[in-house]
């Protein structure tokens, strides 16, 4: 049984390929729905094998006692809590514990990815993580391919299978690290495929980024590679790639990266920088253009709907998961539909959606689990920066794009998958 629930968990990989036009969200529902359902179905065989299977069940009551030392699970569940707590004393119960029928989140979902995360920290090894990570890789491809075509077909920015550029170009940031995991894999055991096919997914996943010309993940790429970057130099001395040594090759990426930067600053109204996909929005940013506008706009709202209402519930617990609606029309600003006539059901930055939808305990809950999080990613990158380099990246890279936009299920999903990683990642390094 033990077996079988791991093969319904690796068919969370191919969830981003998930739609049906049937649906009032037909780019979201589908997908909600499907983890749900494996969710479902991976704790049934679970329960099973732990009432049925002596051998499935001493692997996995030992998995259970390794994940229980283990402070990444600490913090998520205990973010879970104080989710129920929110979700409880929510402004409107029923939004919070089901979601909106646009976003098919709440706590309902929230609870289904806690699960899978719980679930995938049992029963996932090295050998089940490349398994998934080349299974994602191959629906990156499939996205690739049906975006280019959108693009090819005059959609100005194509978003695949997602239904909005933002979400496609979040889980790209997954395939990145995805491709670097698989790249790596091939190399340890000199397979020229899985390294071929580790860097083409790179490459498919960089350039799909730029079409869906999303400015907030362009820049946590960037933001990702100089982290990355200054790890190398901090800690890449005893490891080598080739001839050269991590570390050398870390400065010598964050000096090309600075100066990059700089001449990008002083030249992005060039006619150059027009012309390429994703960084011509880049160069387009002012203090005052709409899109800017409606973002600072939000954030406004946002905090007026926390620190406007003083009931000491909604400090401590939020208006409740789903239930950002509430608070930005308890405080919409009409001047605001001069420059953009849609609602908002989120805030556009993770950290403000989390304040307000679950408090400052939820805030500080979340927070919590970056520091845990962050806290073993810099001792396991002491020990070794070429095995983490695709973790570091990823964290830097989803934690400022997560600055500008919001997640959805499939997005989420790949955070909590990350936290699991990072934990079967070092224990395997000290046993």
């Amino acid at each position: 049984m033990k077996k079988y629930a791991t093969w319904v968990l690796l068919a969370a990989a191919v969830s981003p390929l998930v739609v049906n036009a049937n649906l009032l969200s037909p780019y979201i529902d589908e997908k909600v729905f499907f983890l749900r359902f494996l969710a479902c179905v991976v704790m049934t065989l679970l329960t099973i094998a732990l009432l049925s299977f002596r051998k499935d069940a001493d692997e996995i009551v030992s998995s259970v006692k390794d994940m229980l030392r283990d402070p990444i699970f600490w913090a998520v569940s205990a973010n879970m809590l104080l989710l129920v707590l929110s979700t409880i004393f929510a402004f409107d119960r029923s939004i919070a514990f089901f979601g909106e029928p646009i976003r098919g989140e709440g706590f309902l979902t929230l609870f289904t990815i806690y699960l899978l995360y719980v679930s995938v920290r049992l029963l996932f090894r090295k050998k089940e993580w490349n398994t998934f990570f080349l299974i994602s890789l191959a629906c990156t491809v499939i996205l690739f391919i049906i975006e280019i075509k959108q693009a090819l077909l005059g959609m100005i920015r194509p978003s695949s299978l997602f239904g909005n550029p933002i979400f496609l170009s979040g889980y790209y940031l997954f395939s990145l690290f995805a491709g670097y995991q698989v790249w790596q894999w091939g190399r340890e055991i000199k397979n020229n495929f899985y390294a071929f096919f580790g860097i083409t997914a790179i490459v498919l996943a960089g350039v799909g980024i730029l079409v869906t010309k999303t400015r907030g993940t362009i820049l946590s790429v960037f933001v990702g590679m100089v982290a990355l970057a200054i790890i190398a130099a901090l800690f890449g001395r005893r490891e080598s790639f080739g001839r050269f040594s991590v570390r050398k090759i870390g400065i010598v990426i964050c000096a090309v990266l600075i100066s990059f930067s700089v001449l990008f600053g002083l030249t992005r109204h060039g006619a150059f920088w027009q012309h390429v996909p994703g960084l011509n929005r880049v160069a387009a940013v002012t203090s005052t253009d709409a899109t800017t506008l409606s973002r600072l706009e939000y954030t406004k709202a946002s905090v007026a709907g926390f620190f406007g209402d003083r009931n000491p519930k909604t400090l401590l617990l939020g208006w409740g998961w789903d239930n950002f609606l509430f608070a930005w029309i308890a405080h919409y600003d009409p001047s605001f539909f001069l420059y953009d006539q849609g609602s908002a059901d989120r805030a556009h930055n993770k950290l403000v959606d989390v304040l307000v939808m679950s408090g400052l305990l939820g805030l500080i809950s979340y927070l919590a689990i970056w520091f845990v999080f962050i806290q073993k990613l810099w001792r396991s990158a002491r020990v070794g920066i070429m095995a983490l380099a695709g973790v570091i990246f990823w964290a830097a890279a989803y934690f400022v794009n997560n600055l500008f936009i919001f997640d959805i299920s499939v997005t989420l999903l790949t955070f909590y998958l990350l936290l699991a990683f990072i934990s079967t990642t070092s224990n395997e390094k000290t046993n």
